[in-house]
């Protein structure tokens, strides 16, 4: 090759490979709009956020960058399911007491009703169409999240989102847990449920099938509850003047209620920054049900303290939100004689229901 020959190959090539670098890459400092965070693993779902990443408001991103970073997980075509059901938990910050050892939560969960590794998890799904993966956020502490990981890595079953894990982020959690299974998969129902209450996962698809008859959208059980108007209590509502009265609107009790496809689709379809969120969880997603013209369902089943033939959700009600002490009771309460019922019973094989304390007018959707 002559020599202008290859100096002209030489210029093409260093053109070539300066615009790839300014295309693709930037120029030295410059921002994008969106900052992709690192993917860590399949178990590992979304990717950690960064602090400045965080909506002031309950640690989680701005309603721009999340709903694209979840968008970058979604596998289309959506996985078909009977349910998905998302176990809240937390990151340990106290191994000393059981009301904050969430790994030790998550430990007697597996050794109960919750599949142990990620085969079994697979075999589950499999068998049953019904998905389990316990739902976390993200931690500021690099053990806690080192600790995890390696959880993950040993048992699966994890859903990682891109929130600060903090109580006032519970809805946040919720909202975020809801857009990312709407995006990859399309179940019938969604359960959410608290690491601190037992759940009869054999009995789920039967309960399913009457939710359907009965054309539920939001199934739990239906309470009404004291507005706290002062901050000295931890379920202070600041907003308890817009309430303007005593108690709640009727809404679901937070350690375990069911959305449909349908209102849950709703949901995670809304702007965020349109959506009214109060202190409590359970209370912002009861008026999101309400402002959707969801069909509530009052299901006693779902929160019954003792094994039962009926139940299908099992925790101290009312005396505790989840079991007082749940790593202490899971075990034995799923050894136990009363536990261990068949999922069916009688001899049409069908899952016995209970009388609702709410009976609801409902308006019919047009």
């Amino acid at each position: 090759m002559k020599s202008g020959s290859r100096v002209w190959a030489i210029g093409l090539c260093c053109s070539a490979v300066l615009v790839f670098l300014l295309t693709f890459v930037g120029p030295k400092g410059a921002s994008t709009e969106l900052r992709t965070l690192p993917a860590r693993s399949v178990e590992a779902g979304l990717s950690e956020a960064r602090p400045e990443d965080l909506h002031p408001r309950g640690g989680w991103l701005s309603a721009s960058h999340s709903s694209q970073l979840l968008l970058q997980h979604e596998a289309p075509p959506r996985k078909k399911l009977l349910a998905v059901v998302g176990v809240q938990t937390g990151f340990t910050t106290n191994h000393g007491d059981d009301r904050y050892n969430y790994e030790a939560r998550r430990k007697v969960l597996r050794s109960t009703w919750f599949p142990a590794n990620q085969s079994a998890l697979d075999r589950f799904e499999a068998s049953t169409k019904i998905l389990l993966t316990f739902v976390l956020g993200h931690s500021e502490d690099q053990q806690a999240e080192e600790g995890v990981q390696l959880e993950s890595e040993d048992h699966g079953g994890f859903m990682r989102l891109p929130v600060q894990e903090a109580y006032l982020s519970l809805t946040n959690k919720t909202l975020l847990f809801l857009k990312q299974t709407i995006s990859t998969y399309e179940a019938e129902f969604i359960v959410k449920v608290d690491d601190d209450v037992l759940l009869r996962l054999d009995r789920l698809p039967a309960a399913i099938s009457q939710w359907t008859q009965r054309g539920s959208d939001y199934i739990g059980c239906m309470k009404n509850g004291e507005i706290y108007t002062s901050d000295k209590y931890r379920w202070y509502e600041p907003q308890h003047q817009l309430l303007g009265g005593g108690q709640y609107f009727t809404h679901a009790w937070g350690p375990v209620y069911v959305l449909s496809w349908r209102i849950a689709r709703e949901v995670s379809q809304l702007n965020p920054n349109s959506l009214r969120f109060f202190n409590n969880e359970d209370v912002t997603v009861g008026g999101w049900m309400l402002a959707l013209n969801g069909r509530h369902d009052d299901e006693r089943r779902l929160c019954e303290p003792i094994c039962t033939d009926t139940s299908i959700a099992v925790y101290d009600y009312p005396r505790c939100a989840g079991l007082c002490e749940p790593v202490k009771q899971m075990q034995g309460l799923w050894n136990s004689t009363a536990c261990q019922l068949p999922a069916l019973s009688g001899s049409d094989q069908t899952l016995p229901q209970t009388p609702p304390f709410y009976k609801f007018q409902h308006q019919k959707l047009k």
